[in-house]
């Protein structure tokens, strides 16, 4: 089982931040029929496993291709690659990043430029459809950090630079 809560709170908040904002960005210009006046879509990300990378030899076991499948739309396919490519790690190395996985879970919520509240009915509304288990299949990402939080588009951005 993957080790999350060995990372520490201040990774995982960063990580739940930039994903909620991709998710909200993702959204921001799409019209959505459907929604009310009073509602707007926001993320609320679960973080699922993430991988603590060590020197450069740690960065080329993210590139490795590995001999199982790898479903990265499942949860525990990608929670079991994670925890394998952490057992791969030299943690005597320098830690250069992480590598972290999130379901994008979408949400409803009251919309703060909506100056009424809420009737029992609307607050009915977001209860019933973030507590629906039906949504389409999970989206995930995966959400590249360095080791001072700083986001980058590649595990090889990473790179150790050694003289």
């Amino acid at each position: 089982m993957n080790e999350i809560n060995n990372i520490h709170p201040t990774i995982t908040q960063k990580v739940i931040a930039l994903a909620k904002q991709r998710i909200e960005n993702d959204y921001r210009d799409k019209f959505t029929y459907d929604l009310p006046e009073w509602a707007m879509l926001t993320g609320n990300p679960e973080l699922i496993a993430v991988v603590q990378i060590h020197g450069n030899q740690g960065i080329e076991v993210t590139q490795q291709r590995v001999d199982f499948v790898v479903d990265f739309n499942e949860e525990a396919s990608i929670q079991h690659y994670a925890d394998y490519l952490n057992k791969q790690m030299d943690a005597t190395l320098p830690l250069l990043g992480y590598v972290s996985f999130c379901k994008n879970v979408l949400i409803i919520q009251k919309d703060p430029n909506y100056a009424l509240a809420l009737s029992a009915f609307e607050s009915s509304e977001i209860n019933r459809f973030n507590n629906n288990s039906d949504h389409a299949k999970p989206n995930i990402s995966f959400i590249i950090l360095t080791k001072d939080l700083e986001m980058v588009e590649s595990t090889a951005e990473l790179r150790l630079h050694e003289i």
